[in-house]
């Protein structure tokens, strides 16, 4: 536990410090929890899923529970092949095109009506030299509305983007809208190697949130690696310069797609057929031991001390509460919360009433996730405890 701890209390008078307490909150890097380097698959059927989908080039669509680590797996295979992760998160809204870039249409909208006062005011101006200032204004005019001031790459489109050679970006105007300026330092995985050509590793995270149309009108530019963007005069964007007969060099810049679904509704067939396909489950009771020794235990970056009883009084009532719950059953990521928060609180297993009872407050804090469960969690504890 931190030595220099403000702790919330609620209670008492207002307090107006003459220096703030924020500087002593101890801040636990959960992120940590999230190290790929940490992750580890024991699987054979996973992992042979895996191997076929970078072998054949095919997505790979992984289905299961909501928190069974897809998503992480997906950072762990762009580990292992030491690439940047490009990770896109779809929503209820997502359409086809903002898996590729999105355009920003109320500020292309707002430099067209700015440039339409700059081009009036010169036209008014009674001292106007055309032949001296009329081609720089044009040029000035036409830089001010390049549609791709207003285009965010994103998500595969970004991926392709990436996988192109420098040379190709250039020439098409592209280059410094793949790789900004303000990005050179800023790079979020140390395999993004900034400004060259190289591969990506896409995680297009929950897909069944998507519209029904979505997955179909993806199809053939996954299947072909081209996206093409309308203001751009429809000028294909794609790794190949050929598609139908790419050279081995560009194959190895080709992005792995890996999908996550937690199967709250049925894919199209013919997006299936598409796709390698594995259904994850949740961590069996020793994997569950394994993954708390190495991500939590044995880490040196985070070590956390819980005491024998602790660990295994807390990863039965995890697993009893994971049976019990109908809906949000609690994760392996909300079971590491707990335990490192049990740590913070240097607070070990305790029995009694959760009025006065840490480890069950802290317990419900973490897994707990609805009303109805939160309702029935004496209920849980006293079945779990009978047993």
């Amino acid at each position: 536990m931190s030595k220099l701890r403000f702790t919330f209390k609620g209670t008492g008078k207002d307090i107006n410090p003459q220096l703030p307490n924020w500087p002593n909150l101890a801040r636990l890097l959960i992120d940590k929890l999230d190290d790929p380097a940490d992750y580890f698959v024991e699987d054979e059927g996973l992992i042979a899923a895996v191997n076929t989908a970078l072998t054949l080039g095919m997505p790979l669509l992984l289905a299961g529970e909501s928190g069974v680590g897809k998503t992480q797996l997906g950072y762990r295979i762009a580990y292992e092949l030491g690439c940047g992760p490009i990770f896109f998160s779809v929503k209820s809204t997502t359409e086809a095109q903002d898996l590729f870039y999105h355009l920003d249409h109320l500020r292309r909208l707002h430099a067209a009506q700015a440039n339409s006062t700059i081009v009036l005011s010169h036209v008014t101006a009674e001292k106007l030299n055309f032949e001296t200032t009329g081609f720089a204004q044009q040029q000035k005019e036409t830089k001010l509305l390049d549609v791709r001031r207003f285009i965010r790459f994103q998500g595969l489109g970004l991926a392709i983007l990436r996988a192109m050679s420098p040379e190709q970006l250039r020439a098409m105007g592209l280059w410094e809208h793949v790789w900004p300026e303000n990005e050179r330092h800023s790079a979020d995985h140390k395999y993004i190697q900034y400004g060259q050509r190289q591969p990506s590793v896409v995680i297009i995270d929950e897909i069944d949130k998507a519209p029904m149309d979505f997955c179909n009108d993806i199809l053939e530019e996954i299947r072909r690696l081209q996206f093409v963007v309308p203001e751009l005069d429809n000028t294909p964007l794609s790794i190949y310069q050929n598609p139908k007969s790419p050279t081995e060099g560009e194959k190895q810049y080709r992005p792995q797609i890996i999908i996550t679904s937690n199967t709250t509704k049925s894919l199209p067939d013919a997006f299936l057929r598409r796709c390698i396909y594995y259904q994850m489950l949740p961590p069996t009771q020793e994997q569950l031991i394994k993954i708390i020794s190495q991500r939590l235990i044995n880490k040196e970056s985070l070590p956390v001390k819980l005491d024998t009883e602790t660990q295994e009084k807390s990863l039965s009532f995890y697993i009893h509460l994971r049976d019990v719950i109908s809906e949000k059953k609690p994760s392996t990521a909300e079971l590491l919360s707990w335990l490192l928060s049990l740590h913070e609180h240097n607070c070990g297993y305790q029995e009694g009433n959760i009025e006065d009872n840490t480890w069950l407050q802290l317990a419900q804090c973490c897994l707990i996730k609805t009303e109805q469960a939160r309702r029935q969690f004496n209920d849980y504890y006293n079945a779990w405890r009978s047993n």
